[in-house]
This record gives C-alpha cells, structure tokens and sequence, in this order.
C-alpha cells in the first residue's frame, strides 16, 4: 500500500511565515503550489470548508500539478451541520434566500429551502470535477461537528452524503468518541466498495484496533436517489 505525505494546504500561513520552506522568490499562491507539488505527493484543500470553489480555480490546481499528485477536498461547512454564513453561499444562492436567513450571521443546512440544498451541492460537485478529470483528486473530506452524535439520523445523512457524492471517494471524520464505542463502531455504513471511516482527534481516547492504523475512506459507489423523499434536516 502506499502511503502519501502532505499538509493542509499549500499557503498554510506557518509554513510561509517560517521562511524556511519556500524559496524567497516563490511569493504567489500558483507559484507555491508549482513548489510544494515538488516536495509533496498530496495536499488538503481545506478553503472549500469557506466557500464552493469555482471550477476555474480547481482547473488551475489541476493544471498547475504533476500527474500522481492528489488533493483532498474539505466540504463546504453547510454540509458537515458547521454555521455557514449567509456570506460563503455562492452569491446568486444567497440571493434566494428568504429575507430573515439572509439577515442571520449564520445559517444551518436544515434551515435552508431544500431545493436551494440541492443547488449548493450540485456546486460543490461541479467545482470538484476538473480535478477528477485530471486524476488529481483523492478524498472528498466530511469534518463532522462535536455534536453529531450516533443515531440512525446521523447514519441516514452519511448515507444520504454517499449518494449525493456518487462517484467521488469519500472520508468522513467524526469528533465524538461515542463513534467508536462497540455498540456503534459497526453501525457505520459498509458495503462492498465502503470502509468505515473514523479518525480519533483526541490522544486520551482508546481507539479500536480496527481503525488506530489509518485514516480510512470509501468510496460513494451509491446513486442518488432524488426521488427518495428524506427530512429536511438530512438534506
């Protein structure tokens, strides 16, 4: 198996201010990518966790990379149940939506008007697929909350992500330690393409053999499904 090495992301303010890593000519973000591509086999796009990318962008992360190289993507916060502010939603989304969200410092999935759910992820596909064209992408990263806790709501969304995310692999991080307790470590979605997929935050907590080794992912291999009616709240 082999085993990949980089950071989380190729301006990390760290990494530019200790002066060590880049060289001194090297000032723009496309030229820091075209050097740390050198050095590194992957990277974590984590400014999509901010706000859905537009296509043009991750076609110049593609084309600005060697082939082998890889990147994984942080969901846009809406998705993982994070505040989102009314901000970060693509601009012509934010217009859609109704006057008081628009007035909220920040917005929750379920809040929205499901139809403009839809249209956001149907975004954040479009934005990630330049990168899959290329062979440049390697996890679609899901960094869920403290509060999302084990429940068969909680599993239907994970689900309904593999849906939505047919065709991409797909990593998921859960920061409850409940996650990985024997009554609901098995209850994490598996089928023939699908690994769980847990990564303990925490250096106190007793991790289970099954998952201490790696940073798992599956593969969404599931189609959506968009006739299947679900809660709002899991859309």
């Amino acid at each position: 198996m082999a085993v990949r090495s980089g950071i989380a992301g190729w301006i990390d303010r760290s990494l530019i201010d200790s002066r060590l890593f880049y060289p001194l000519a090297v000032k723009t973000s496309e030229d820091r990518l075209d050097f740390y591509a050198t050095q590194f086999s992957m990277a974590e796009a984590d400014t999509s966790y901010y706000g859905i990318p537009k296509p043009e962008v991750t076609e110049r992360w593609a084309s600005r990379t060697p082939p082998g190289f890889l990147f994984d993507i942080k969901s846009f916060s809406l998705f993982t149940n994070h505040p989102t502010r009314p901000m970060n939603l693509p601009p012509d989304l934010r217009a859609e939506l109704p006057e008081a969200l628009r007035a909220k410092s920040t917005l929750y999935v379920e809040q929205l008007p499901p139809e403009l759910v839809d249209e956001a992820w149907e975004r954040f596909r479009a934005a990630l697929e330049p990168l899959r064209a290329a062979g440049r992408i390697g996890a679609v990263f899901f960094q869920f909350p403290r509060w999302f806790l084990p429940s068969s709501r909680s599993l239907s969304y994970v689900e309904q992500i593999q849906e939505r995310m047919y065709g991409f692999q797909i990593a998921v991080e859960f920061r409850k330690i409940e996650w990985l307790d024997a009554r609901h470590l098995d209850t994490i979605p598996r089928s023939t393409h699908t690994r769980r997929a847990t990564r303990a935050r925490n250096s106190n907590w007793r991790v289970p053999a099954t998952v201490r080794a790696t940073f798992h992912t599956w593969r969404s291999t599931r189609r959506r499904d968009t006739t299947r009616a679900c809660p709002r709240c899991m859309r």
